[in-house]
């Protein structure tokens, strides 16, 4: 044995000084050796004949996908004429044209060379049948590549697709004339993918004439006797795309170096002699701490405990984790709320509808503008509201303002036709169909008066008469009420992409916020943000559901309703706008069964009880929620089975005298008692709070079989460990569920498409539970189930999507809401480990 644990701390920091010293000096020598190639190193001719290859086969690629979005737009082309889509072929290829900077140009050509339609409006009707792409065109079944540049006209390639089919008289032809920019981006996407070789390397395409297509790709220097090495490429096809007869070209010039050979020896004694020089440094330095330390511990009496540095050091890592965790949730939620704005953006752009914001009070709308040349898509514009009244016909202005005023004093959409104050008198009047609603008082400031406001311009043909103009009510002919029928598939389906991105983002942000909470230890001015930011993602929640009903006039697809998150939602409205700010109480059983009954319908009832309790002059409100099993003694005439019991009472007896009840009283509780029995429901009124009575009332709602568990509190019991395969195409939310799913001890396994969970369920270890999301490309959460529990029937199935979201077939599974709460997914997780595997419906 040599001792080595009696070495002193300056003999080992001289040591590792002196090392690091002479093995840097090494390294900077081998890297300048290394970069020098010796004299007469050829060029890699390899690699010049893969990055020609790579080149071609890009290209290929690129243009057939070129074909492919052609023949995407000649379907969005063939729905024009239709009556699918209210824009013209015009329209149509200008929004496409904008999309895709790579285009220089999309023509829709017409069987005698005639340009119908374009992305640029100046190419309209000119004859391009002397193009060379236009005869071969005429006798092509399928995409048509021309490869061609001209200093006149330096477009590289042409892609044209028959739309009405080939050699027909009415034929036409669908083109996209790509800019040289699309393919000197290619070619520098080549280029970085490659490893760097040892001279310049450029690529270039070869026309079938001979003449070079990519601008700026000029050829390498070959300066000092250096040799080309160069290779072609030439095109192959791709999928249904033949050979279009262009050559992709590499070429490299050939590296001279002239290496490097063994180091000087003074230069070799200059690196000994600071090895030496900094092992003496560090044997001094160490020395003098070495000496301290000594002194520092006999003046203490005890050796530094080891523990304490050990405790520091976790506390510092611990603090740098969790502000990287901070700054990841941050980065997630602004990714997140940008995706729901280019959603936002996508419906009005698909649907036709402008949204408005109106503040009344400051007199300012906001509002996009996507029409304007010059503003940016996704910048909101403010203007006055005198501006946008400006642009009404005068005679339409007075009822403009009155339907503003009775969306702001009443509930529920209000609709009015006007008449554009830009038509001149040759034109045909314009019109506007304007949707307002008031906005939400919990997301209003304390006092202040919004609108919302869906607008779109009624077609020519569609208006109406003078008469419907007037007096704010659409044309009686029905041909408008016709055009919006055709269309409210196609909103339906945007406005349920845009709830359900926002309920994702509302799910990474709970999520995020929610695990931040748990994991890491947060002050009480920490906590209290956290929760507050929590409460208004459920609050946002709520506000997507009512913007269903809002332009769906419906509730056919909310039929089940958790009353602790309805009530908790409603509230606040209820006591600041009809209430006069006095307080509600509100106390709502842990576990309680959803009731089977939409949220419109809840709502609607407490509307017009807490009217009722307003007029009679009560002062406080407060509601009660339990779950009770009907019986006589309740002596309430409905069906036997379990309720979900609401108790209303006035705060104090009422100031109004006994006798003589106003109508609009008893025709409240008659609308309440019509309401509660249209969905089986029952209302029994006890006291109605005259005199010296308060005012005490029941509501008798059917609860669903499955009872909710009591899941909200923020800790969890213990659960068992699960295998959770977890499929959700959405990364951020995707990512959100895993973190909350560790955290409850499971083994989490991610799946971004149904056909990659199916995949992963016919791997060996096998899964427990299946979390799947409803609403997923190709194949939705439901159809994977029913997929699922035919082949895999012992596992566990728990579909997720937004609250009423999900069809009745999905009943058959465990659910899920998004944006979930860490209660919420503790119990369904209990029930998962618990409850036997669902079967398909």
């Amino acid at each position: 044995m040599l001792g080595l644990d009696r070495v002193s701390l300056k003999s080992v920091a001289a040591f590792q000084a002196g090392t690091v010293v002479v093995l840097s000096a090494v390294m900077v020598w081998s890297s300048l050796a290394l970069t020098s190639p010796p004299r007469g190193a050829g060029p890699d001719a390899a690699q010049v004949r893969r990055t020609s290859a790579a080149f071609a086969g890009a290209l290929d690629r690129s243009l057939f996908e070129v074909s492919q979005d052609l023949r995407t737009a000649a379907v969005a082309l063939r729905q024009t004429g239709t009556g699918l889509m209210d824009a013209d072929p015009q329209a149509v290829l200008r929004a496409w044209a904008d999309l895709r900077p790579a285009y220089a140009d999309i023509l829709l050509v017409s069987a005698n060379g005639r340009v119908r339609a374009a992305g640029h409006e100046e190419m309209i009707g000119r004859d391009v049948s002397g193009q060379p792409w236009f005869a071969g065109a005429r006798n092509a079944s399928t995409a048509l590549v021309t490869a061609s540049a001209t200093p006149r006209d330096p477009v590289p390639f042409e892609v044209a697709i028959p739309v009405a089919g080939s050699g027909a008289r009415n034929a036409e032809y669908l083109v996209a004339r790509l800019a040289d920019t699309w393919l000197a981006d290619l070619r520098s996407g080549i280029l970085r993918a490659q490893p760097a070789p040892d001279s310049p390397l450029a690529l270039t395409v070869l026309a079938p004439d001979g003449r070079a297509l990519v601008s700026g790709a000029a050829r390498p220097s070959a300066d000092g006797g250096a040799r080309t090495v160069e290779h072609a490429t030439p095109s192959a096809g791709y999928g249904d795309l033949g050979p279009s007869g262009w050559l992709a070209v590499a070429r490299t010039t050939e590296s001279r170096g002239a290496g490097l050979g063994l180091p000087d020896p003074r230069l070799c004694a200059l690196w000994l002699a600071a090895a030496l020089l900094a092992a003496g440094l560090a044997y001094a330095l160490t020395g003098r701490l070495t000496r301290r330390l000594a002194r520092i511990t006999e003046a203490d009496g005890e050796a530094i405990v080891p523990s304490r540095i050990a405790e520091f050091r976790a506390s510092a890592e611990h603090l740098t984790a969790r502000e990287r965790s901070r700054a990841r949730a941050l980065q997630e939620a602004r990714t997140a709320l940008a995706r729901v704005r280019e959603r936002l953006r996508t419906f009005e752009a698909m649907s036709g509808w402008t949204y408005w914001e109106i503040d009344t009070d400051a007199g300012n709308v906001t509002w996009v503008d996507s029409t304007t040349p010059g503003v940016a898509a996704t910048t909101d514009r403010a203007v006055a509201l005198t501006d946008l009244t400006d642009g009404i016909k005068p005679q339409d202005r007075d009822l403009m303002r009155f339907t503003m005023q009775a969306a702001l004093d009443g509930e529920g959409p209000h609709d009015v036709v006007l008449r554009r104050a830009d038509t001149t008198d040759s034109q045909e009047t314009r019109r506007l169909l304007v949707r307002f609603i008031r906005g939400s008082a919990e997301v209003s400031a304390p006092g202040a008066a919004r609108l919302h406001a869906l607008s779109r311009e009624i077609p020519a043909g569609l208006a109406g008469g003078e008469t419907g103009a007037q007096d704010g009510t659409a044309p009686s002919d029905g041909r408008a009420q016709a055009t919006e029928r055709r269309g409210e598939g196609m909103l339906r389906q945007v406005i349920d992409g845009v709830v359900d991105d926002f309920n994702n983002l509302l799910t990474v942000i709970s999520g995020n916020l929610g695990t931040l909470k748990r994991r890491y230890g947060l002050n009480p001015d920490q906590v209290r943000l956290v929760e507050a930011a929590l409460a208004g993602a459920q609050r946002g929640s709520s506000l997507t559901r009512r913007l269903v009903r809002f332009v769906r006039r419906d509730d056919a697809t909310l039929q089940e309703t958790e009353i602790g998150t309805a009530l908790t939602a409603f509230v606040p409205f209820l006591s600041a706008n009809v209430l006069n700010q006095a307080p509600i109480k509100l106390r709502v059983r842990s576990g309680l069964a959803r009731a089977q009954c939409s949220e419109s319908v809840l709502e609607a009832v407490l509307l017009n009880l807490a009217f009722h309790v307003r007029d009679l002059g009560s002062e406080g409100f407060a509601i009660g929620a339990d779950e009770r099993v009907l019986s006589e003694e309740d002596g309430i005439a409905l069906r036997p089975g379990r309720y979900v019991r609401l108790v209303l009472a006035s705060g104090t007896p009422a100031r109004l005298p006994a006798p003589a009840k106003p109508a609009g009283e008893e025709r409240s509780t008659a609308a309440v008692a019509s309401l509660l029995s249209g969905i089986g429901g029952g209302f029994r009124l006890v006291a109605d709070g005259r005199g010296d009575s308060a005012f005490l009332a029941e509501i008798w709602i059917p609860a669903s079989e499955a009872p909710a568990e009591a899941g909200h509190e923020e800790t969890a019991t213990v659960q068992p460990r699960l295998r959770v395969l977890l499929v959700d195409s959405d990364t951020l939310v995707r990512e959100s569920f895993a973190e909350a799913l560790t955290d409850l001890g499971h083994r989490v396994t991610q799946a971004g498409s149904a056909e990659h969970a199916l995949t992963l369920l016919d791997a060996p270890e096998g899964f427990d539970v299946m979390i799947a999301d409803q609403r997923m490309p190709v194949m939705s959460g439901l159809q994977l189930a029913a997929t699922v529990v035919q082949h895999h029937p012992g596992i566990r199935i728990v579909l997720a999507g937004p609250q009423g979201h999900l069809p009745e077939s999905a009943r058959a599974f465990l659910q899920i809401e998004k944006p979930f709460r860490y209660g919420d997914l503790a119990a369904v997780m209990r029930r998962a480990a618990r409850d036997p595997a669902a079967k398909a419906a």
